[in-house]
């Protein structure tokens, strides 16, 4: 990472500033929060101890370093709940085709299932006794919420669901993804619902599943 950012400095001292430019349009708008501010505002107050304050060209491309900082750790937050987002959906898609193995392919080893601290054996019981109970079934859900800790390779996912009938069309439901509450309202309190939390961690580069809890719906609140 600091070779990295070593060369990152590089660049902006001595390249032409509409690099940075293209970085600030791509990544700025789709930026999640602000807490990568801290980062670049380091980054800049050590640079600008280095070089003299009075010089204007230098100063210039000092702040532009910041902002090419708070651009890439921007996109690379974005980046990260996009790709748990494709992993669960991905794993509705498995559950849908009954693909035990493949569903237990997106998560680790020592997997652990609550209630019930059950382990990846267990989960894949449950999981098979499940589709034979539900047969052609559809998942459906809103947008999951993901919460990423900072600076560490471990992030936070939750969502209700309902389990449907293959042959069954919800098309209100599938059209609030974007609105989780909006999505909850419409389903009411006479469906079918749970919800999940997922515990994920980041490792070799892709996000897998270490544990997962499952509450039911009780009309009053999500339960175990």
């Amino acid at each position: 990472m600091a070779r990295f950012l070593n060369g990152l400095v590089a660049v902006v001292m001595f390249s032409p500033s509409h690099v940075l430019k293209t970085l600030v349009l791509v990544c700025l708008p789709a930026r999640e929060g602000m807490s990568t501010l801290l980062f670049p505002v380091r980054c800049m107050r050590v640079i600008c101890q280095r070089f003299e304050m009075g010089n204007k060209k230098l100063l210039r491309r000092a702040l532009l370093f910041g902002v090419a900082v708070l651009c890439i750790f921007s996109c690379g937050e974005r980046d990260d709940v996009r790709a748990i987002r494709t992993l669960i959906k991905e794993g509705a898609v498995l559950a849908e085709k009954h693909d035990i193995g493949g569903i237990l392919a997106l998560a680790s080893e020592d997997l652990q299932a609550l209630p019930g601290e059950l382990d990846r054996q267990q989960v894949r019981g449950v999981l098979w006794r499940a589709f034979k109970y539900y047969g052609a079934l559809k998942v459906i859900y809103p947008r999951p919420a993901v919460d990423l800790e900072k600076d560490s390779d471990h992030a936070l996912a939750r969502f209700p669901f309902l389990i449907v009938k293959r042959e069954h069309s919800l098309p209100k439901l599938e059209a609030l993804y974007n609105d989780p509450q909006g999505w909850l309202d419409e389903v009411g309190e006479s469906a079918d619902l749970y919800r999940l939390k997922l515990d994920l961690i980041k490792k070799g580069g892709s996000w897998i599943v270490r544990a997962v809890h499952l509450e039911r719906f009780t009309g009053l609140g999500f339960r175990e």
